[in-house]
């Protein structure tokens, strides 16, 4: 587990807090639309807290990679934890027990009235090369994933983790991308045969 999964991982149990969720703070992370917003001051202590290298943190008052990848998996969280008393959240360090977000959305698929509008969402994040627009499209399809009511836990670490990396390189952004669309269409085709 990466230092960036380790610390969404963390602040997820904290605002879990065995089933006393922080529901003021989890409120608050839906409505920010970046770390900068006003609403995301309340998650501000948690995150500054948890982040354990400095390097990490910004110095010039602008969003580091970190941050960033913290807030949007922190985000992201929030707005499938809504309205939910049992965890999300599920992180594995063994790969066959991937739980990522985008298998939950290749899940999605398995309805025909459905796949073609998902399709061309899920399109949208796997061309983009920009953090923020891939970040809001990935919280349109949380949205989604979460009114249908399917998609079981998550793991927001890996995806912490993964818009870290996004962010790196066009290359690193590519390579992101190239996962989360193996999830999503593998997933999709392995339930179909079984």
């Amino acid at each position: 587990m990466s230092h960036i999964s380790k610390t969404v991982a963390k602040i997820i149990h904290q605002l879990y807090n065995d089933g006393d969720l922080d529901k003021g703070t989890l409120a608050k992370l839906r409505t920010a639309n970046s770390l900068l917003s006003r609403d995301a001051t309340a998650i501000w202590p948690l995150l500054f807290e948890n982040i354990e290298d400095k390097q990490d943190l910004s110095q010039t008052g602008e969003p580091s990679f970190a941050e960033n990848a913290i807030f949007a998996a922190l985000r992201a969280y929030a707005i499938y934890q809504q309205g939910t008393e049992e965890s999300v959240f599920k992180h594995s360090d063994d790969w066959r027990e991937n739980h990522s977000l985008f298998q939950a959305f290749g899940r999605l698929r398995s309805d025909p009235d459905f796949t073609d509008s998902l399709d061309k969402r899920v399109s949208n994040v796997l061309t983009s090369l920009n953090f923020q627009s891939a970040e809001n499209s990935i919280t349109q399809l949380v949205r989604i994933l979460k009114s249908k009511g399917q998609g079981g836990q998550i793991d927001f670490a890996q995806l912490g983790e993964d818009l870290y990396r996004f962010q790196f390189s066009s290359e690193s952004a590519r390579q992101v991308t190239l996962k989360w669309g193996q999830d999503y269409y593998w997933n999709n085709l392995k339930d179909n045969q079984e």
